[in-house]
């Protein structure tokens, strides 16, 4: 007799978040042998055992997520003990994940049709395929940005944003949705202060450790200097995984920056209006223009013979006349003289 699926609580659990009390908790079917039929919500079967609120909360996964349509008598009994419980709540958001997760991948829909698309985990989710669908999807992003984890919420904004240019409509919120994408810019002291503010935040050790040991590598680097963007990325990651480690994630309606807010601060469309201070790179980054001005000149090799025509020979220096063309051709790693992962990620 199978309890319940172990890959569809990892599953929930990366998207939702399950309880502490169903995360702690383990039983076994030795342990369910000896009960009476009345503590299964199917006594007649013997399945979904609901002696225990954790019980109760994954037999409703079982029910609600796993299994398909939920049946009518199931479905009373398992709201009746939740209820006992004082876990109505919990057991109500998985039936309405269950509900989502039903009615979300329509048949005349292919999974390219969606910002969310997880073919291992079985997932699509903020459709992205007409224009209407696509604007939407991008405001039930950032809405609804606590469901998933930072590296979901990243690759979704960029297909969104794909899916924008597109349908030819801007997203009206933009500026979250480049932030998401990890389009944009911020500094080491405005890094440095989401950091130590979730540190104070976290209440398990594992979590405050990790905050804290980016935060130090952070406090190193020149508080001018625009951060690396793959070293924002990495930042966000692990700012993402403290959250849902700690349960922060569920704050983000209430107010605290999410990760791609904290580290993309400034996003890359507020940038290109700036463009006295910045320019873009090829892999669509920005990039202070004083950093790409004072580059080494003899790392500019590898990018080509196209690049040797924007460079002034007489002085051996890039041509600030030509500064916006050479960035076009450079990716925001090659413009960093070294690249290195960080030590906490």
């Amino acid at each position: 007799m199978r309890l319940h699926s172990e890959a569809a609580v990892t599953v929930y659990d990366s998207v939702y978040g399950a309880p502490d009390y169903v995360k702690m908790a383990s039983y076994t079917e030795a342990d369910v042998a000896g009960l009476p039929s009345m503590s299964f919500a199917d006594p007649k079967d013997r399945k979904l055992p609901i002696h225990t609120k954790a019980a109760v909360w994954l037999s409703a996964l079982e029910h609600y997520y796993v299994d398909g349509a939920p049946k009518a008598k199931v479905d009373a009994t398992l709201l009746k003990t939740a209820e006992f419980f004082g876990i109505k709540d919990d057991v109500l958001a998985v039936k309405a994940a269950g509900a989502v997760k039903r009615s979300t991948a329509r048949p005349e829909r292919t999974a390219a049709d969606y910002a969310v698309s997880r073919l291992a985990e079985q997932v699509y989710r903020l459709p992205i395929d007409t224009p209407e669908a696509a604007l939407k999807s991008a405001a039930d992003l950032q809405t609804e940005a606590s469901n998933y984890p930072y590296s979901w919420r990243k690759e979704a904004a960029e297909r969104v944003l794909e899916a924008c240019r597109k349908h030819t409509v801007t997203p009206p919120n933009l500026d979250y949705l480049e932030k998401a994408a990890g389009l944009g810019a911020t500094t080491p002291d405005v890094l440095l202060s989401a950091l130590r503010l979730r540190s104070k935040a976290a209440h398990l050790p594992k979590a405050k450790q990790a905050l804290d040991n980016a935060a130090t590598f952070v406090s190193r680097m020149r508080q001018d200097d625009a951060v690396p963007p793959h070293l924002l990325t990495q930042v966000a990651e692990v700012m993402d995984r403290c959250d849902r480690l700690c349960g922060l994630n569920t704050k983000y309606a209430s107010g605290l920056t999410t990760p791609e807010e904290a580290c993309f601060q400034n996003p890359i469309s507020q940038l290109r209006g700036d463009r006295a201070k910045w320019v873009t790179l090829g892999d669509g980054y920005a990039a202070e223009r004083e950093k790409v001005a004072s580059a080494n000149v003899s790392l500019m090799a590898p990018l080509g013979d196209r690049a040797m025509r924007y460079l002034d020979d007489g002085k051996g220096k890039i041509n600030p006349d030509a500064l916006e063309k050479l960035a076009a051709l450079m990716s925001s790693r090659t413009l960093e003289v070294a690249v290195r992962r960080l030590p906490f990620a």
